[in-house]
């Protein structure tokens, strides 16, 4: 009898310990902004990652050079592209990809960032 009273106060004092531990997340608070700030992290990208921008202004020189391609890529219309125009959006959907995974790299990082703010804010670290 006495060792069902002892587990039983031990588990309370898990549970206890628990629930200090127990915060809402950024998501949980704020889900439905949760886009915005998302938002708001890759919109900063142009003004502090070099290589993004430099990205950003690869892919302006190409449509200024062919305003095919950016009609191909803005619209959802067929068009007839010249080969070197194909090439051109080719190129053109290569540095997208290439702005795709800056932007996933900076929001990862940004929830690392954010993970070890809430992991403070819990005593751990």
């Amino acid at each position: 009898m006495g060792s069902i009273i002892s587990v039983e106060l031990k588990l309370s004092e898990v549970r206890a310990v628990s629930d200090e531990f127990r915060f809402e997340t950024f998501v949980d608070t704020h889900s439905n902004i949760f886009r915005e700030y998302l938002s708001s992290v890759i919109a900063k990208l142009p003004e502090s990652n070099e290589d993004y921008r430099a990205i950003q202004e690869q892919m302006e020189a190409i449509f200024q050079q062919y305003p095919k391609v950016l009609e191909a890529v803005d619209t959802e219309t067929a068009a007839e592209l010249s080969q070197q125009e194909c090439a051109a959006l080719i190129k053109v959907m290569e540095l997208r990809n290439n702005l795709t995974d800056i932007e996933m790299q900076t929001v990862y990082f940004r929830g690392c960032y954010d993970g070890v703010g809430y992991l403070k804010k819990a005593g751990i670290l």
